[in-house]
C-alpha cells in the first residue's frame, strides 16, 4: 500500500470535515453559517456561492470513498484498479479546482460582519488546495510507476 493513497484520504477527510462543520456550524443567533450565503447579491457567481460549496461536499464525500476502497484493496494486496481510481481523482481534483478558484472569486469581494464565514471559507479552500496537490502527487506515483 502505498503512502500516497493515505495521503489522499487525509486530504480528502479534512476537506470534508470543514465543509461539514461549516454546513453545521451557527453563530451567535442560532443561523446556521451558510444562510448568509444566500443572502448575497450581485453577479451569478454570489448568488450562487451555495452551489460551490455543496458541490465541494459532494465531490469530497466521493474522493473519500474511492481512496478507502483503494486503500482496503491495496492492504489486500489487489492494486489493480489503483490507475482508474487515479484517472476519477484526476477529474474530481480539476473540478475541485476548479470550485476552488469561484469561491476564491467569491470571496475576495465579501463584505461580511460574520469574520467565521471567511475563517470557514479560508479552510476550505486550503484544503482543496491540499486535495489537488495530493492528487498530483498520486497521480505522479501511480503514472511513474515501473
Amino acid at each position: 500500500m502505498k503512502k500516497s493513497w493515505i495521503a489522499m484520504l487525509a486530504s480528502f477527510s479534512c476537506l470534508l470535515i470543514t465543509t461539514v462543520v461549516f454546513y453545521a456550524a451557527k453563530d451567535q443567533y442560532g443561523d446556521p453559517f451558510y444562510s448568509f450565503l444566500d443572502d448575497q447579491k450581485g453577479s451569478f457567481l454570489e448568488k450562487n456561492m451555495i452551489i460551490w460549496t455543496l458541490l465541494l461536499l459532494s465531490l469530497s464525500a466521493i474522493g473519500l470513498f474511492v481512496s478507502l476502497i483503494i486503500i482496503i484493496m491495496n492492504a489486500n494486496g489487489n492494486n489493480s484498479f489503483n490507475k482508474i481510481a487515479n484517472y476519477a481523482h484526476l477529474l474530481v481534483g480539476v473540478v475541485i479546482f476548479i470550485d476552488l478558484i469561484m469561491i476564491l472569486i467569491v470571496g475576495i469581494g465579501l463584505k461580511s460582519s460574520d469574520k467565521e464565514v471567511i475563517l470557514f471559507l479560508t479552510f476550505i479552500s486550503l484544503f482543496s488546495l491540499a486535495v489537488v496537490g495530493t492528487t498530483a502527487w498520486v497521480a505522479k506515483d501511480e503514472f511513474t510507476e515501473v
